[in-house]
């Protein structure tokens, strides 16, 4: 007997969706740690302990794969929103 095939296990994912997904998946996490960090500032954190608090939890929340943001990148984006306040 003959194993049968599962298309679906495998996915046919063009390049330039791949590409266009990497950028938006990059954006929206992004966008989370400017989130994340205006609310710790308004809840009275301090800068410092905001940007470890969102690193944390970019490791916790990516601990089977790689880092979707580089440390300095959320320092970065943690940065901006207290400058901008």
């Amino acid at each position: 007997m003959r194993p049968m095939p599962f298309d679906w296990m495998e996915p046919k994912v063009g390049e330039a969706v791949r590409g266009r997904a990497e950028a938006r998946t990059k954006e929206a996490r992004r966008r989370d740690v400017r989130d994340r960090a205006g609310i710790l500032m308004r809840l009275g954190w301090a800068q410092k302990a905001v940007a470890a608090r969102c690193k944390r939890s970019l490791e916790w929340e990516h601990d089977l794969g790689p880092e979707p943001l580089a440390a300095s990148e959320v320092n970065a984006i943690v940065r901006d929103v207290f400058e901008r306040g």
